[in-house]
């Protein structure tokens, strides 16, 4: 290891092995030489770890994930976190943060839940971050996972563990009414 801190997650992404650890990021390739056949890639080091290991997820374009520092960063390099998202999470506990990438309709989406905030926020990739809540109660989603299976969008309740469709032509909530509210940032 470059640096000694404790190993918080391993992530592939793109043929790659990334190993978040609580401080730095290194990225690891298959060399095929070797047991076990990896090697570190030269340069592959980063400066910023996470706190939250379940919080790392990639879709086809990057990776996602919370950092020590308690900012929302990319592993190609972007903070996409905002200043406000960043101050309502600070005092946030964090180690239980848990994310997921997903695309609908062409969009992409990472979704970032804070079980013990009971807090959920998405960001719309290339867009501006948003709160998401199941019924009105302010709380965080319904679902804490998802998967594109058979043509249909799944998500798994993080209520009970039931599937659920996400379906654009359905105009509810598990059943329930949805209510919307827009809040403008001051």
């Amino acid at each position: 290891e470059s640096n000694a801190d404790n190993l918080q997650r391993v992530f592939c992404y793109n043929q790659k092995l990334f190993l978040f650890g609580e401080k730095t990021i290194e990225t690891w390739w298959n060399s095929g030489v070797g047991s076990p056949p990896f090697d570190r890639v030269e340069g592959g080091i980063l400066q910023r770890g996470t706190p939250a290991p379940y919080s790392v997820a990639g879709n086809d374009n990057d990776v996602f994930f919370l950092t020590d520092d308690r900012q929302i960063y990319t592993l190609s390099g972007n903070k996409i976190s905002t200043k406000y998202l960043n101050r309502i999470i600070y005092d946030y506990y964090v180690s239980d943060a848990q994310g997921f990438c997903m695309t609908l309709e062409g969009q992409e989406f990472y979704v970032l839940t804070f079980p013990t905030q009971n807090k959920t926020f998405v960001y719309p990739v290339g867009g501006e971050w948003f709160e998401w809540s199941h019924l009105d109660s302010g709380g965080k989603a319904l679902i804490n996972d998802y998967a594109f299976f058979n043509g249909k969008h799944i998500g798994c309740s993080s209520i009970d563990g039931s599937l659920y469709e996400l379906d654009f032509d359905t105009y509810d909530d598990a059943g329930q009414t949805i209510i919307r509210t827009r809040d403008s940032q001051i």
